[in-house]
């Protein structure tokens, strides 16, 4: 049955574009409903850019764009204070490799800016060593751009349609716009839930899509193509602490080097123009590319680790400028089109410009004082609980505080956007689950509800013989009796982890007589490794932080579902093991939809009465992949063995879930892919002591001993050599444990040694 209401506004896409003239409407008095056709804000090219906020210098005069860069400029200062979103005025560099591009930076670059209003200064090779001593050596001259900057674009987004939800509008997500409808006051919008809002005003900012939307009520007065940019994340900067940025050519900017909001670098874009506007895939070949350009500028960028990689759409105007204006059709609907790749620098022109135009037609009456709309405040739990996201150190209740937002997120990808989790670098691959059953509890819905972004991109399932799960599956953490939270206990040695290594290291040291605690993440200490009875045994217990204490040794501080505990000892051995490489950090062709995932996430959901999918491809050795295998089966899975890792995947209609992977020149028509094979070190709580860099796969720096390079820090196992053999893994651990026990007894205390 179809539903008839009224509205004075709606605002078709929920982009940044489109989330800034929703707050812009409501400063100004004036409630609108945003349409947006994906589950969630910031689906678009909004959340798939370099984050810039762009000063214009290089845009054409007496374009929209260049316009609107300029008036955005004097608007960003207010905008950062009202919304409170994270921001950095960290300035570019646009580099000269020759003395003639020395000079075109000079006779077009810096002139152009000039004749923009834009503060530009070209600076020669010492200076540029001074500025910025990672670039590389050829580099003869510059031009620094003091007043660019980066934003965190989903933060962006998503304060301006919660501070606009604060002054009175409303959000309409999942619902596509199926038909419009011009009459002579009003425009029907029908959405694809048979509601048909009948509206004052429609403004069109549906972004690569808007001109379709106009279609529908007629306008083919332009059209807008895909441009697809392919970007890398480095968690590592290098001491990048600029835009680094080469002269631009004829489709943009070039591939950039630019520091993100929360830390690490984004590498790229590519620029390829293309048709289809759904295809956001990712290739080997532009992943090189993109490298190839970037270490050319930093060279450092040799060692960087991707930790990510994902593509991006821009629009490509059939006018060649930004489409602001009202519909040829009718001004009652107004177009807000073809804002290519600076959306985000220029949303608060576009949105003032827009509205302040509709208000003149309309002839609505503008307030005295436009009203400062600010997001409501994010609070947190009393509880944080345990850490959910191991990677980013994100505990349960940050993430249900990200699923509380006023725009609440309802998927996976959702909660990433808003908090964090997922985004590090397993990439959810030892969180998923966990995450989802916080939305699912949150929501009220079984966890296998939960899906990824798009529509269709269902995560898992109920296996065939599953019992119900409720909300917290996969995140039961808790304390062991024998560990008491917030008390702080003196002790020979911690371990850290109770895999098969820190184990067998516990089972060795507590022989010997000393006092030994173990901190478990997992809620029980694995099938087969079993930590001694004389040990302490703290399970649900992530190690967050270690410090050195003040007579010695160190305190190791650990964050369980009850609080966060404390333990001091002598002798740290970090046991922290091993996850298998996700997709991203690995050169396979595709787009990225659900149903690609690791063993750590599979065995997670096995265990939990969920199954990895229908059909199911697998890589990976026979010792892991084996024992997967069959247990995928039992749940009802087919499962297909391949023998080598795939080139390429490809998803179903809209790329929402896996439809198939490419091994050589042979498809394989699956539904799930779960890699078994690769290992990587994981070693986070060594990053905040600077033992360890941000990049992804190093391993625990140890010597022949197992010394770190602190005293009284020890590691061993996979942390310091992945390997699937869980024997040579608890052989390694007795040998630790063996040689701290007899430095002990030889000396009457664990060996602290320097190196």
């Amino acid at each position: 049955m179809s539903v008839i209401e009224r509205a004075r506004v709606v605002v078709v896409g929920g982009g940044v574009v489109g989330g800034a003239i929703l707050h812009e409407l409501a400063g100004n008095g004036i409630a609108g409903i945003l349409v947006e056709a994906e589950p969630d804000l910031c689906e678009g090219t909004s959340k798939a850019n370099s984050a810039i906020v762009h000063t214009g210098f290089d845009s054409k005069p007496g374009t929209v764009e260049s316009r609107m860069l300029r008036r955005a400029a004097e608007l960003w200062p207010e905008t950062i204070e009202v919304l409170e979103v994270p921001f950095l005025a960290v300035g570019a560099l646009m580099l000269a490799r020759t003395r003639e591009d020395a000079s075109r930076l000079e006779v077009e670059v810096a002139s152009n800016a000039a004749a923009l209003g834009v503060t530009t200064e070209l600076v020669d090779a010492a200076v540029v060593r001074d500025l910025a001593p990672y670039l590389a050596e050829d580099v003869v001259a510059a031009l620094s751009i003091p007043d660019e900057s980066v934003v965190d674009p989903f933060w962006l987004t998503r304060a301006f349609v919660e501070a606009a939800v604060a002054g009175g509008a409303e959000v309409r997500l999942g619902r596509r716009v199926v038909g419009l409808e011009v009459r002579t006051d009003e425009i029907a919008v029908r959405l694809d839930d048979g509601t048909t809002l009948l509206a004052e005003q429609v403004i069109d900012a549906a972004g690569i899509r808007a001109d379709e939307v106009a279609r529908l009520a007629g306008d083919e007065s332009f059209t807008l193509s895909p441009r697809v940019g392919q970007f890398l994340v480095s968690e590592e900067t290098f001491g990048v602490d600029r835009i680094v940025l080469p002269i631009p050519g004829p489709l943009g900017k070039g591939m950039l080097v630019t520091p993100i909001v929360f830390g690490g670098l984004l590498l790229g874009p590519t620029a390829l123009d293309m048709s289809d506007k759904d295809d956001r895939s990712v290739d080997p070949a532009s992943r090189e590319r993109i490298l190839d350009a970037t270490r050319a500028m930093v060279p450092a960028l040799r060692e960087a680790v991707p930790v990510r990689q994902f593509a991006g759409l821009r629009h490509v105007s059939s006018t060649g400028d930004f489409v602001v204006r009202p519909s040829a059709v009718s001004d009652r609907l107004y177009l807000a089109a073809g804002i290519r790749s600076t959306g985000i620098s220029t949303s608060p022109a576009v949105a003032e410009a827009v509205v302040a135009d509709v208000m003149d037609r309309r002839r609505w009456r503008r307030p005295p004082i436009r009203r400062r709309l600010a997001p409501p405040p994010s609070g947190l739990p009393d509880e944080p609980g345990e850490i959910i996201c191991l990677c980013r150190s994100i505990s349960r209740g940050e993430v249900a505080a990200a699923c509380r937002r006023a725009i609440a997120p309802t998927t996976l990808d959702g909660v990433k956007r808003r908090g964090g989790a997922t985004f590090g670098d397993c990439q959810g691959n030892l969180c998923a689950l966990g995450v989802a059953g916080i939305v699912a509890a949150e929501r009220g819905i079984p966890v296998a509800d939960v899906e990824k972004h798009r529509r269709g991109s269902w995560l898992w399932e109920r296996a065939n013989d599953a019992t119900a799960t409720d909300g917290r599956v996969g995140a039961t953490a808790r304390v062991a009796p024998r560990g008491r939270a917030g008390t702080l206990r003196a002790l020979d040695v911690v371990v850290v982890g109770a895999g098969h290594a820190g184990a067998a290291a516990a089972a060795e040291l507590s022989r010997a007589g000393l006092a030994v605690a173990v901190l478990e993440r997992a809620d029980d200490a694995g099938r087969d490794a079993r930590p001694s009875a004389a040990a302490e045994v703290v399970l649900g217990a992530t190690v967050v932080g270690l410090s050195p204490a003040a007579d010695d040794g160190w305190i190791v501080l650990a964050q369980t579902a009850a609080g966060s505990i404390e333990r001091s000892a002598r002798d740290v051995v970090v046991a922290t093991g091993a996850y298998v490489q996700p997709r991203e950090q690995r050169a396979i062709a595709g787009p990225r939809p659900a149903g690609i995932m690791t063993a750590d996430l599979a065995e997670r959901l096995l265990d939990a009465g969920l199954r990895p999918g229908r059909r199911v491809a697998m890589v990976g050795g026979p010792s892991r992949a084996a024992d997967l295998g069959r247990r995928m089966e039992q749940a009802g899975s087919a499962v297909v063995r391949l023998a080598a890792e795939p080139v390429e995947v490809r998803g179903d209609t809209g790329d929402a879930r896996l439809a198939g992977v490419r091994v050589g020149d042979r498809w394989f028509d699956v539904d799930t892919l779960v890699f078994a094979d690769r290992l990587v070190p994981q070693a986070f709580v060594l990053r905040g002591l600077g033992l360890l860099d941000g990049r992804p796969g190093t391993p625990a720096p140890v010597d022949d001993d197992g010394r770190l390079p602190a005293a009284g820090l020890w590691a061993v196992g996979c942390c310091v050599e992945p390997s699937h053999d869980h024997a040579r893994c608890a052989a390694a651990g007795r040998a630790l444990g063996k040689r701290l026990s007899e430095a002990s007894s030889s000396h009457g205390a664990p060996a602290v040694t320097a190196r």
